[in-house]
């Protein structure tokens, strides 16, 4: 009887993600017919936690980022937990790699968004699966160019390397333009003698890739801000 009921069960489960995935399909085949440009939100830099996702049920422990203790990397953002991963493992690789697939062959995308890509810094991790404890920037790194030769990228935050391969970097203004996302500016936290405003980010990396505001809500609400992107030269993101 269990065997019976998890059958039926497996097949309604097969049944609704492809319902889902149909319907997904047809909502990105509508923005396009419509003109527009479709980028969805992914995250492969850490795995989440309650509850797990699938891979981290798969996998287990095994591909989370290590302490110089053997302890594991835990992290909140907002209601969100979960730990950082070390990207050389091969199961935090062919996790992914299906990812990828899933928004080129199956519901191709006009750029895909992985989020914190540009906003991780290096960090030691002494995971076996890592070259060396110093490797988990060169790991991301390699996870961007390989992903970027099959779609374009953008991500959150950016610096000169992850520019190599980004068509878009959302937030490298944070900080710097008033916006209520970042309510400490650098104004306020440097003494203003010791600096002065270059946009030293566009000039670096403007031929590899486009500005905008933060992808978690750095959207234009006053004639400031837009003066400011608009001096800077950002894209423009609006709010529905």
């Amino acid at each position: 009887k269990i065997s019976a009921q998890l059958a039926v069960f497996t097949v309604l489960l097969i049944i609704g993600k492809n319902l889902v995935a149909g319907i997904f399909h047809d909502v990105v085949d509508a923005l396009h017919a419509a003109g527009h440009l479709y980028s969805p939100y992914t995250n492969p830099t850490w795995w989440c936690d309650n509850p797990p996702g699938p891979s981290f049920r798969s996998a287990g422990r095994a591909p989370l980022a290590q302490s110089a203790r053997g302890t594991n990397y835990h992290e909140a953002w907002g209601k969100n937990h979960g730990w950082a991963i070390t990207y050389w493992h091969p199961a935090v690789q062919a996790a992914n790699r299906r990812t990828v697939a899933e928004f080129t062959t199956r519901i191709p995308v006009d750029l895909l968004f992985q989020d914190q890509c540009g906003a991780r810094g290096m960090r030691l991790d002494f995971n076996p699966a890592s070259p060396a404890p110093t490797a988990s920037v060169e790991g991301l790194l390699a996870m961007n160019e390989e992903d970027s030769a099959r779609v374009p990228l953008g991500t959150e935050h950016g610096w000169d390397r992850v520019a190599d391969n980004q068509v878009g970097l959302f937030g490298v203004c944070l900080g710097t333009v008033p916006q209520s996302l970042a309510p400490t500016l650098l104004k306020n936290s440097l003494p203003p003698e010791t600096w002065e405003m270059e946009p030293l980010a566009a000039w670096l990396m403007h031929e590899q890739t486009l500005f905008w505001q933060h992808d978690l809500g750095g959207n234009v609400r006053s004639r400031r801000e837009l003066a400011w992107l608009l001096a800077l030269g950002y894209n423009l993101i609006y709010r529905l």
